[in-house]
């Protein structure tokens, strides 16, 4: 009679454990692409911060030996 009343509890439990882990894949989805376009804006800006320092170093350096022509 245990074992009936187990098997019912366990038949009861497994679907519900399935769409817990199923939410929780999906939170975890939805969390790794954030994650990955933050990085990606993260690295865009960081290029862009130093494209910008080198156009500020080449713009100084003109302004300070106006004969240099290159780097």
């Amino acid at each position: 009679m245990l074992n009936l009343v187990l098997s019912c509890v366990a038949a009861i439990q497994a679907p519900l454990i399935m769409m817990s882990q199923n939410r929780q894949e999906e939170k975890d989805r939805q969390r790794a692409e954030n994650d990955y376009k933050v990085n990606l804006k993260t690295e865009i800006m960081i290029e862009d911060l130093y494209t910008l320092t080198v156009v500020c170093f080449l713009v100084v350096r003109k302004m300070i030996c106006p004969s240099t022509m290159t780097l």
